[in-house]
């Protein structure tokens, strides 16, 4: 029942309108019609700064121009005033009037003001009430794991695969962070993911055998370990680093799993000395700990020394194909092509069946344009033979093309491997990279845009797209 004290709601509700219609009763002041074909000036002249901040003084004059505040938001964003963003996105969200291309404009306003969480959120609201498409689900994801809010990652890939069943990718997102979190769960997903999406075959057999080995051990780093390293030989670093953790917190005095740890921080782009001088400390004749520091001399400018270990550590494991390739690598750092290649075709011999033998051989070919036909090509093939819905095999043919003068053929073989796995960033760069070669600057654009989008761990492409991207587009 209503007390004499409460006043309407219905007449509450119509107090912005009743001020509206006295305001357009009375006639607009000078300001106001100055700011409004400021309003209009910036934009024909396609300034967003400038829209918003007019619309801005706009609306501080005539508020229930509703239509006005999730607009004004689109400009904010589109100047990067974030803050300022938000504040006229959230006004749309309270008045009622902002759609659902509003709300996840607000969301990457949050997130580029700084506050995932509350970008996460926002964009939560349109998964709950069932409007999020599948590019959304992918979009809280990767804010999600970029966080390292695994549980939340974890939660949004289920929801996705529950609202896109035939998604690959969401399954395939569910096994990767099931093998850190829990294992023994991992395998089904991958199994879904691998029987909607033949080209993830590669990726998931390497995790497969990965788990299988962990589940029948007992020694708990160990475990952690043979998962980290696969998942890092994936370029998956960021979840690698999370089981190399969990193998450290599991057994401290595991000399492996510092190493490890070490050297994932190193791919992420972080120091990771403390953790290898922590293993050396811990077994100092360990192969494994001098290896990885090894390679932690060659990254941090001495290849050198990181040579001459290397050489010890693949006499003592001369049937090991890995340290064939460190050995390339680290020749290939200091000029040495004939040396590197060597080493590389060693490998080769010694674990033709490895499919990452055969794309190191042919990347370092297509990379320094060294014997591309002679060397390159034969690697491609062989690599397309042992796993031909590979993505990332298709990439090296495409590219190995591009280096061939082939265009036809490499732009081919770069849409198929964006077509097995469209979260490739390196061949959405690379088909970018022959388009721009071409001067086919509208066709590049796209696949350059999505390359930064999906780079991820992978800083080299990241870097190298945004780069590109501000040299021949203005950094759009």
């Amino acid at each position: 029942m209503q007390t004499e004290k409460e006043f309407p709601l219905s007449l509450i509700l119509l107090i912005p309108v009743l001020i509206g219609l006295t305001f357009n009763l009375a006639p607009r002041s000078q300001a106001l019609e100055d700011e409004i074909v400021s309003v209009q000036n910036a934009q024909r002249s396609q300034n967003p700064a400038g829209e918003a901040m007019h619309m801005g003084k706009v609306l501080a004059w005539e508020p229930w121009r509703l239509n006005l505040w999730a607009e004004a938001g689109i400009n904010a964003n589109e100047a990067r005033d974030y803050a300022i963003a938000v504040r006229y996105f959230q006004t749309a969200l309270h008045l009622g009037v902002l759609s659902d291309v509003g709300l996840i404009s607000l969301g990457e306003a949050y997130l580029q003001s700084g506050d995932w969480l509350g970008a996460v959120t926002t964009w939560q609201e349109l998964v709950d009430a069932g409007r999020a498409d599948e590019g959304l689900y992918e979009k809280i994801f990767a804010v999600q794991m970029d966080h390292q809010a695994y549980a939340g990652a974890v939660h949004t890939a289920e929801e996705w695969i529950g609202q896109f069943p035939q998604n690959a990718q969401a399954a395939f997102k569910v096994g990767l962070l099931e093998c850190v979190l829990d294992p023994q769960n991992a395998e089904a997903a991958l199994q879904k993911a691998a029987s909607l999406d033949a080209g993830l075959a590669p990726q998931i057999n390497t995790l497969s055998k990965a788990i299988a080995t962990a589940l029948k051990e007992s020694h708990a780093g160990y475990q952690r370990v043979v998962i980290g390293r696969a998942l890092g030989s994936l370029g998956i670093w960021d979840l690698a680093r999370q089981s190399f953790e969990k193998a450290t917190e599991a057994t401290p005095d595991y000399a492996e799993g510092w190493a490890f740890l070490g050297e994932s921080l190193e791919q992420l782009n972080q120091d990771g000395s403390q953790q290898l001088k922590h293993a050396e400390a811990l077994d100092p004749n360990s192969i494994i700990v001098n290896g990885l520091i090894a390679l932690w001399y060659r990254r941090n400018g001495h290849p050198e020394t990181s040579l001459e270990q290397l050489k010890k550590i693949a006499a003592k494991e001369p049937d090991q194909a890995v340290w064939q390739i460190e050995l390339g690598n680290t020749a290939s750092m200091m000029g040495d092509l004939y040396g590197a290649l060597k080493y590389y075709q060693k490998a080769t011999v010694l674990d033709p069946s490895d499919l990452q033998v055969w794309l190191t051989l042919g990347g370092f070919s297509v990379v320094h344009q060294f014997q591309t036909r002679e060397v390159g090509l034969p690697a491609a093939r062989q690599a397309l033979i042992l796993a031909p819905d590979s993505a990332t095999a298709l990439d090296l043919m495409g590219r190995v093309m591009q280096a061939l003068q082939d265009m036809k053929s490499a732009e081919r073989f770069l849409q198929q491997a964006i077509e097995k796995d469209a979260s490739y960033a390196a061949a959405h760069l690379h088909l970018a990279q022959l388009y721009l070669q071409q001067n086919l600057f509208d066709q590049a654009y796209p696949f350059l845009m999505q390359a930064s989008k999906n780079a991820g761990n992978d800083t080299e492409t990241g870097l190298l797209a945004k780069r590109l991207l501000n040299q021949y587009f203005g950094g759009q």
